[in-house]
């Protein structure tokens, strides 16, 4: 599929994968397949799901556009070639 990498802001820790293909996710299969992969689950909007693994939050969206907040773009790229390999 492919991202987009980008800083949404110099002044904030975060970086956001913007899929050069939206998709439709279901948050709840979303949710069921990060956690049998060892992420944590902080919270399910059905809008917005914010799971935590390594010590990074990060919200994925149905639109399949993720949010990783870390200061290093290249944990954050790491972070969504494994999040690419296990949902898409």
């Amino acid at each position: 599929m492919g991202f987009y990498i980008v800083q949404p802001c110099k002044s904030t820790a975060a970086f956001e994968a913007i899929p050069q293909d939206p998709q439709k996710l279901d948050l709840s299969s979303v949710e069921s397949t990060l956690t049998s992969h060892g992420f944590e689950v902080i919270a399910n909007a059905k809008v917005l799901l914010v799971v935590t693994k390594n010590e990074m939050e990060i919200s994925i969206y149905p639109t399949g556009k993720i949010l990783i907040k870390i200061d290093d773009k290249s944990v954050a790229e790491d972070m969504v070639s494994e999040l690419e390999s296990i949902l898409m």
